[in-house]
């Protein structure tokens, strides 16, 4: 998400230089609150979400990638299915959509008589990514994870039965907001993601 996320930011405060950007990173629960409160204009959570009032629009997908220390075995295999991840410790943090992937693992590894061993840390994705070298668990991240140099890890895309693994994202926003910079922010994301 995060190269996707600087790309539209960095394009509409290149075009609209009149316009104050101010950044709130929070889980989609978090962002919806902030949503109806009006302290924010526009949130960028993952696609599913419906609520009264708040309007969204799809933007962009994702790969899920699983992050994995160098000795681990499954760098072996040629793919790597949820199956494979069943035997795994996982750890996920609680901000950002750290939720939302602890939910996808559970529906994705339990099967009949077995549940995932999910641990859950008050931390971001990259203090979570920077513990997986110890070689204790892993964790899943989204492709823009592989944007930053994390020498020690190994990612590998997740497949399932329709291909990679993905998420997709979505713009959400309240209906009754006509702030005339949130106007020209989605004539920008129409031209990068037309609907």
């Amino acid at each position: 998400m995060a190269g996707h996320v600087k790309a539209a930011f960095s394009d509409y405060l290149t075009r609209f230089p009149d316009v104050q950007f101010d950044g709130v990173e929070g889980d989609p629960d978090k962002l919806c609150s902030d949503l109806r409160a009006g302290m924010i204009d526009v949130a960028i959570a993952p696609h599913g979400s419906e609520e009264q009032g708040i309007a969204s629009r799809p933007v962009w997908s994702e790969r899920l990638v699983a992050a994995l220390y160098p000795a681990h075995p499954l760098l072996e295999e040629s793919r790597i299915y949820w199956g494979d991840l069943r035997r795994e410790i996982f750890v996920v943090p609680r901000q950002g959509i750290g939720e939302m992937i602890r939910n996808l693992i559970t529906a994705r590894v339990t099967g009949q008589g077995y549940r995932p061993n999910i641990i859950t840390q008050e931390t971001s994705l990259e203090s979570v990514l920077s513990m997986v070298p110890v070689g204790r668990f892993i964790t899943i991240a989204t492709e823009a994870s592989m944007g930053v140099a994390w020498p020690e890890l190994q990612f590998r895309d997740i497949y399932d039965n329709g291909g990679t693994a993905r998420i997709d994202f979505a713009l959400y926003w309240r209906e009754d907001n006509e702030n005339p910079a949130l106007q020209r922010f989605f004539t920008m994301i129409n031209e990068r993601y037309p609907a």
